[in-house]
This record gives structure tokens, C-alpha cells and sequence, in this order.
């Protein structure tokens, strides 16, 4: 009389199917996670731009506010006339994800004190490491698109 319970070969066999399965949702997994990296960063992107729109209309600490994109793998809403100059103890900065490859158009955006008017127009255009564009468009009113 046979014992009952599971063989070498079938606990070896449903084993394998785990680990395949398991290998074959990885990349399913980092496509979404870097989708999700990549929309959480244009959200974080236009809440700076917004932020210093409203800090420049509000005209808070009596100066310009920005947003610098990109510089030190970071976004940067600061006070000031430049992300050079800006003063740095009111610095709101938030670490970019490694997924995100490259920036192109805008690296650096005013608004102007009491107006909210951006000093130059634009877009501002990252790639994730899924190879797909993200846009972000500023007007000269300042609206934020995207």
C-alpha cells in the first residue's frame, strides 16, 4: 500500500512553475512601477509649479519663487530671481526616481512677484526608462498644462 503524499518530481515540478511565473511578472512589474514613478513626478512637477505661482501672487517673503527641474536629480521650488542665487534655507526640494533618463526644454522657471507671471514659457519634457515622454506646458499666464 502506497503512502499518501507528494513525489521528488511533483514538488520539483511545482517549484519550476512558481519560479516561471515569478520570472515572467519581473518586467510586468517594472514597466508599472516606473509608469507609476513617472506620473507621480509630473504631479510633483506641476504641485511645485503651482506652489510657486501662488508663494510669487501672494508675493510671500516679498520675491520671486521658481522651480528648478532636473538640477542635482531634483525638483526645486525655491525663492528668488535664480536657482543660483535663490535662498536656500526656504528650499522645498523632492528626489527624482532613477527611472526618470534625461529633461529637455525648461530646466528653470520664475514667477514674478505679485503678478504669478512666469518669466518664460514653455515646456518641460522628461523620458522614463520606458523610452516614453512626458510633457509639461507653461503659457505666459502661467497655466500649467499636461
Amino acid at each position: 500500500m502506497k503512502k499518501p503524499g507528494f513525489t521528488l518530481i511533483e514538488i520539483l515540478l511545482a517549484i519550476a512553475i512558481i519560479v516561471l511565473l515569478a520570472a515572467l511578472s519581473v518586467p510586468f512589474y517594472t514597466s508599472t512601477l516606473v509608469s507609476t514613478q513617472s506620473k507621480d513626478t509630473t504631479i510633483e512637477i506641476v504641485q511645485s509649479l503651482r506652489r510657486a505661482k501662488i508663494k510669487a501672487l501672494a508675493a510671500v517673503a516679498d520675491d520671486n519663487w521658481g522651480v528648478a527641474v532636473g538640477q542635482d536629480d531634483k525638483i526645486t521650488l525655491f525663492k528668488g530671481s535664480s536657482y543660483v542665487s535663490r535662498d536656500q534655507n526656504l528650499d522645498e526640494a523632492f528626489a527624482l526616481p532613477p527611472s526618470i533618463t534625461s529633461f529637455d526644454g525648461l530646466s528653470e522657471i520664475i514667477f514674478l512677484k505679485s503678478t504669478g507671471n512666469p518669466n518664460t514659457i514653455g515646456d518641460i519634457t522628461f523620458i522614463d526608462s520606458n523610452n516614453q515622454n512626458h510633457k509639461i506646458s507653461i503659457n505666459p499666464e502661467g497655466t500649467i498644462d499636461f
